[in-house]
Order: structure tokens, then sequence, then C-alpha cells
């Protein structure tokens, strides 16, 4: 009976870098695929556009001594994230159909500089129609959400003012008890004064009957002609 031989299962890896370049919007995408390097930049300005190069690592080591040094696809695919961050990739356009990717690099304390030619891939234009038609029916829930969202603010703030016009009320009602109290108090007060009044001329009154009283206790003890000045 015949074997099956066993295929070695694919070891996938990608990274995506956006890339800001002379006013334009690049994405790298590199894909690894056990010993295989695939290079795909995404021209964000034309969505139909993308480019690819797809080489192997003893191919990549063929282009540049610098690439001896690597002992797998994965090494190459971590330096480029430096020269990423370093500032040491660049993207250029020779024509319609090609792009390049420029890579500098230090090598026995030498600068090289390493190139990439991607050539532009056939697309399947349904899928990018489909992609599009996925991305628009997205926007379009999105926009529904939105216009539900903005129902459920605009029926909080019509409760809002309502309950904003029964507290205006409430303080309109208090500030009028205020200054109802108010008044009271001052009529208070005016009573309290004219009561003191009343009580002053009354003690006032009694001071002077006292008075009264003392003389004509004081005229039993009297001259007749001293009691009869007090009585003119």
């Amino acid at each position: 009976m015949e074997v099956p031989s066993l295929q070695p299962s694919k070891e996938i890896t990608s990274e995506s870098f956006e890339i800001k370049q002379d006013n334009f919007n690049y994405k790298l995408i590199i894909n690894i695929t056990n010993n295989d390097i695939i290079l795909n930049i995404l021209d964000e300005k034309e969505i139909v556009k993308e480019y690819e190069v797809k080489l192997t690592l003893e191919e990549l080591k063929q282009k540049n001594k610098v690439f001896l040094l690597f002992n797998s696809c994965q090494e190459f695919l971590d330096y480029i994230k430096v020269l990423i961050q370093n500032k040491k990739l660049s993207i250029k356009t020779t024509n319609e159909n090609q792009i390049i990717i420029e890579l500098i690099v230090e090598y026995l304390y030498k600068q090289n500089i390493i190139q990439f030619n991607l050539s532009q891939k056939q697309l399947n234009l349904n899928l990018i129609v489909k992609d599009l038609y996925n991305k628009i029916s997205t926007l379009n829930e999105n926009d529904k959400k939105l216009i539900e969202e903005n129902n459920i603010i605009k029926e909080e703030n019509k409760n809002l003012k309502e309950e904003n016009m029964k507290l205006n009320e409430k303080l309109k009602m208090l500030i009028d008890d205020i200054k109802n109290l108010r008044e009271e108090n001052d009529n208070v007060k005016n009573k309290i004064k004219n009561m003191e009044e009343l009580i002053n001329k009354i003690n006032d009154g009694k001071s002077d009957v006292k008075e009264r009283n003392e003389k004509v206790f004081d005229s039993s003890v009297m001259k007749p002609n001293e009691f009869l000045k007090y009585i003119d």
C-alpha cells in the first residue's frame, strides 16, 4: 500500500505598515509563508491598484550580501520593521505598472541602496466591487446607528427641557414664597415697632402719673403756700 506523503504545514505570517510619503499614503504588506516572501504595496489613492513581488530566502540572499546573515524570512521582516522605524525605507513610482521599494542599509561600514521592483497585479474587479459594496453597507449600518443614537439624544434633550421647565416653575414659586415671607416679615417688624412705641408711650404715661402722685404725697408735708404753687 502506498503511503501518502506528508506535506509540511505552511506557517503564514503577515504584517502591514502605513507609509506616508510625499503627501501619498501607501500600505506595505509583507506576507511570509515558510521560505517565501511576498511584498505588496497598495496605493491608497487608487484602490484598484496593487503591486507585488515574490522571492525566496535564497533569492533574497543573492540580491545583497547583507541578507546572507539571515537564517529565516522572519529575520527579514524584523529587519524591515527597524528600517521603517528609522525612515530608511522609501517608495518610488517609476511608471503606471511598477513601484520600487528602496532600502538604505549599512553593511561593512558602507551605505547600500537595495531596490525591490514590484509589478502591478491583475486584480479581480468582482472582488473589489464586492469589497466596496460591503464597505458601503457597513457605512450605511453605521449611519443607521448614528441616526438612531441621534433620535435618542433628541428625545433625551426633549425630556431634559421639560424637566428644566418644571424646575423653573418650582424656582419661580420658591421666589414668590420668599418674597411673601419677606413682606410678612416686614409687616411683623412694623407691628413690633408699633407695639414698642405704644409700650414706650404707656411707660411714659406711667412715669407722669407716678410723678404726680409723688407730688401729691409730698403736699402733705408742705406748707399751704408751697402746695398752691404746684396746683397752679
